[in-house]
């Protein structure tokens, strides 16, 4: 085979039919390709090779287009670089001519920005130091109302602000001026306010019971037309506003607190009087002198109507004073109503200076501040002053100088001392206080609430019509029984009192409590007079039963009557005990001296006395066991009574031995010397002893072992008389123990011991304990 025709068969076997060129060989093939024929296919090179021309025909002239327009391409930019060029020359030449330009500019712009900070800052300060036109017309408007608390506030703000640029050293002249037009700002303010809460008082407080509903509450829809009443009402409801408000100074808020109590005395002078002489509306409820003739209620009912009186005003005045924060120190109050004020305040490290001085004429205010010192002095003088401040590092110094003439007053304070020297000279004084490190010369234990001041000046007014009519009482000499429940009634009105008021003491407790203490010297006095008139004739208690007489069974129900009275008292259960021995241990001992006067008085036998003192004891002791708090009492009575036992125990043991026949020998046995033999001792033979022994026997023998035992029946508390009568059977039994071990002794040289006792000592305890 031709290797021609061989290269072009393996070519054609080589030819990959899935390849992606062939076929878009074929398909472009197609396109033109149409007809298979031998002249078509020898044509087909010729063909394609003139489709090849054509395209590159196409692609000369598409190229010979952008030639063209690269060129005019060419051309523009040649003419925008032309012109770029003049635009830079133009713009390095008007460069050049406005340079300066721009730099004024710039300046100018710097200064503009300068000016708008400081304009700025102009205006916060004028806004945080400056008041308001609005402001400024709220402190002079007619009315005073919500807006010129509003002003007051923002007046305080400002005073403030300026205290701390005074401390920080900035901006002190401006500071210094602004703080004098704020402070006259203030003080006229302060002024308005205190007249006008003055008048507000005087017209509202005056009346009995003033309108506190809504008090603390605005009154709405402030554009329609208010009626009397709730103009009333916005007027009240003003007051604990002011009143908060005018606490900054401390002294024109006492005046205010002293009218507030003026008015209110008087309306409780009045409605008291009233009550007392006249009762309430149309007689009802009655007049409570209406009932003078009975203590008790006649007090009682002055009481009750002071009581509700109390708690009714201590509602109204801790409503008007509500919103009032400070407590008051009656001793140091540094204002004065027609005077200016001068407050200068400098802090440094540990150190605190207030000078406060008031004068009706010129008033100069020096600042010296050194390292860590801090020294204000304000003097104000008609004549010559020299004020000489000498401060060491650390140091606080408060001087307070009024004079009328030449004075001179040194302070001189050591590290960490706060001093306050207030000096009141009409010729030439020289005060120098001193106080040692962090002291204060305000006492907490001097301050007191507003609310306990006003209500304490208040009814001051009641202390004397009460103690009047409570010494009336007291005249006509009422009986024991009625003191101490007057005593018990103060007790309970003043316990109440104080809970009214929170536990504060109020000068109606201390009002209760002088006229209780008045009662109990009364009540003393009558228990003194009344025992006394008793011992002087005492009664003589009966023979018979030996019960306790009239004269101290009346004293004992008298004293369970009174500790009947205490025990129904508010008084705590930890404070009963303390409460009741003073005022009843010697009331128990008067009547255990009565007792013991009259016991004495009778003549009686030794073991009747014994009976008698310990039915009337037991009678005592009977009233005190119900209660706890009188264990002191019971205490002392117990062990009364346990001697008064033993007394009548022995006695009535004695007695008993004597009739039974061996009473002597047990004398005989107790007092022998044991040196000689209790046989040869005269009356202790042994036929003696068989009589005796016989006598005790039969006497034991037809009582059955259960012994007469008369004065031991007489006692009335039934386990006091069986502890007696089992006392006095151990005794004998004891007794007859005792002489049957002596008969028995050997030493004593009986004969035939066993013959002379019918029974043994087990025997006599077992019958007599039956």
């Amino acid at each position: 085979m031709n290797s021609t025709l061989s290269r072009k068969i393996q070519k054609v076997l080589d030819i990959k039919l899935d390849s992606e060129d062939l076929s878009n060989a074929l398909e472009e093939l197609s396109t033109f390709y149409t007809l298979n024929s031998i002249g078509a296919r020898r044509n087909l090179r010729n063909e394609i090779e003139k489709r090849y021309l054509d395209i590159n025909i196409q692609f000369l002239d598409q190229f010979d287009q952008l030639n063209k327009n690269i060129n005019e391409l060419v051309l523009d930019f040649e003419g925008i670089k032309s012109s770029c060029v003049d635009i830079c020359e133009h713009l390095n030449s008007t460069n050049r001519v406005s340079s300066e330009l721009l730099k004024n500019a710039h300046e100018l712009s710097y200064n503009l920005k300068e000016i708008k900070e400081k304009e700025s800052a102009l205006q916060q300060f004028f806004k945080k130091f400056k008041l308001t036109e609005q402001e400024e017309q709220s402190l002079t408007k007619k009315e005073i109302d919500s807006s010129f608390y509003q002003t007051l506030d923002r007046l305080s703000e400002i005073q403030n602000e300026c205290k701390k640029n005074l401390m920080s050293n900035q901006y002190q002249k401006p500071t210094y001026e602004i703080l004098e037009i704020i402070t006259k700002h203030q003080d006229n303010a302060y002024r308005r306010l205190y007249q006008w809460t003055k008048e507000e008082i005087k017209q509202l407080l005056i009346i009995e019971t003033p309108i506190l509903e809504n008090i603390n509450n605005s009154i709405g829809n402030s554009g329609q037309v208010l009626t009397d009443q709730q103009q009333q009402q916005q007027k009240v409801m003003m007051l604990p506003i002011a009143l908060s408000a005018l606490q900054h100074k401390p002294l024109l808020f006492k005046h205010c607190l002293d009218e507030i109590s003026e008015c209110r005395a008087k309306t409780i002078s009045n409605g008291f009087i009233t009550a007392l002489s006249f009762g309430g509306p149309n007689g009802i409820p009655r007049p409570i002198e209406i009932n003078a003739h009975d203590p008790q209620r006649y007090l009682g009912d002055m009481l009750a109507w002071i009581h509700q009186c109390l708690a009714s005003e201590f509602e109204l005045i801790s409503t008007i004073l509500s919103k009032v924060t400070i407590k008051l120190n009656e001793n140091n109050i540094d204002d004065n109503v027609d005077s200016d004020d001068n407050n200068n305040n400098n802090n440094n490290n540990n150190n605190n200076n207030n000078n406060n001085n008031n004068n009706n004429n010129n008033n100069n205010n020096n600042n010296n501040n050194n390292n860590n010192n801090n020294n204000n002095n304000n003097n104000n003088n008609n004549n010559n002053n020299n004020n000489n401040n000498n401060n060491n590092n650390n140091n606080s110094n408060n001087n307070n100088s009024n004079n009328n003439n030449a004075n001179t007053n040194n302070n001189n304070n050591n590290n960490n001392n706060n001093n306050n020297n207030n000096n009141n000279n009409n010729n030439n004084n020289n005060n120098n206080n001193n106080n040692n490190n962090n002291n204060n010369n305000n006492n907490e234990e001097n301050l007191i609430d507003p609310i306990i001041k006003v209500l304490n000046n208040s009814f001051e007014c009641i202390n004397r019509p009460l103690s009047i009519r409570v010494d009336q009482i007291l005249q006509s000499k009422p009986g024991v029984i009625i003191t101490y429940k007057m005593i018990s009634l103060l007790d309970f009105y003043s316990r109440m009192a104080n809970l009214i008021t929170k536990g504060n003491v109020s000068r109606v407790s201390s009002i209760f409590g002088s006229i209780k203490s008045n009662c109990l010297s009364v009540f003393f006095t009558q228990i003194k007079d009344n025992f006394d008139r008793l011992e002087r004739s005492p009664t003589i208690p009966s023979s018979q039963d030996l019960l306790p007489t009239n004269d101290i069974k009346d004293s004992i129900n008298k004293l369970s009557e009174l500790i009947s009275t205490f025990n129904s008292s508010l008084i705590p259960l930890d404070e009963r005990e303390k409460e009741y021995t003073p005022v009843f241990s010697s009331f128990i001992q008067k009547i255990i001296n009565l007792t013991t006067f009259s016991a004495t008085s009778s003549k009686l036998p030794l073991i009747s006395m014994a009976v008698f003192m310990i039915n009337c004891l037991s009678s005592i002791k009977s009233v005190l066991e119900n209660y706890s708090f009188t264990a002191s009492n019971l205490e002392l009575l117990t062990c009364q009574i346990e001697a008064h036992m033993d007394t009548l125990v022995e006695e009535q043991t004695s007695e008993l031995l004597q009739q039974m026949g061996i009473g002597p020998k047990l004398s005989i046995l107790q007092y022998s010397d044991n040196k000689s033999p209790l046989s040869q001792t005269i009356g202790m033979d042994r036929l003696s002893i068989i009589q005796s022994i016989r006598q005790f026997d039969n006497c034991l023998e037809q009582s059955f072992g259960t012994l007469l035992m008369p004065n031991c029946e007489k006692l009335s508390d039934t386990t006091l008389r069986s502890f007696s009568k089992k006392s006095v059977s151990n005794l004998i039994s004891v007794a007859y123990s005792s002489l049957y071990s002596a008969i028995h002794d050997t030493f004593n040289q009986y004969d035939e011991p066993n013959s002379v006792f019918q029974y043994k000592p087990d025997q006599i305890k077992t019958m007599l304990d039956f």
